[in-house]
């Protein structure tokens, strides 16, 4: 199970990027700061991927060296996200299945989800829906027929 790690103070940060820049080694700046070998590594590493040269670093601001180490950058999500609405408008009418639906997305965009991903979408998707209908009618009123779409067919036999 990863725990989660606590941050260290923008000081200690400083101090780790500080050693680091100075060629000691992960081990060094661990027990000369206190703190565990793997605290030192994840925040070298953090350095070492945000493209920041030591002179930069030296020169942020406390909020900035916060943004530029931790902010997470949101990836574009390289597969496209179907129409929601589409898809749903599209089911209302007879015969068409989600996996039909599926087929005519994956023809368009061949890189696409996979079907079972796919139905996942749209799935949550239609959880934010909130379609209600509320009666307020006396019961034994009126009469409501459930229509499934196709017409009822009623076979007479002669006895």
């Amino acid at each position: 199970m990863k725990r989660k790690r606590r941050r260290l103070t923008v000081k200690t940060v400083r101090e780790i990027i500080r050693l680091f820049n100075l060629s000691f080694s992960v081990r060094k700046i661990a027990s000369s700061c206190n703190i565990s070998i793997s605290t030192v590594s994840f925040y070298v590493s953090r350095f070492k991927s945000s493209d920041i040269t030591y002179g930069e670093f030296v020169s942020l601001a406390d909020e900035e060296i916060k943004i530029r180490l931790f902010l997470k950058l949101r990836k574009e999500p390289k597969k496209v996200i179907p129409d929601m609405e589409y898809i749903y408008s599209e089911l209302k009418r007879q015969e068409v299945t989600l996996y039909l639906l599926w087929e005519e997305y994956i023809k368009d965009n061949p890189a696409g989800y996979r079907y079972t991903r796919f139905c996942c979408h749209y799935g949550r998707w239609k959880k934010t829906l909130n379609p209600v209908m509320r009666f307020n009618d006396k019961m034994g009123e009126k009469v409501f027929v459930d229509f499934s779409g196709y017409k009822p067919t009623v076979c007479y036999r002669q006895c």
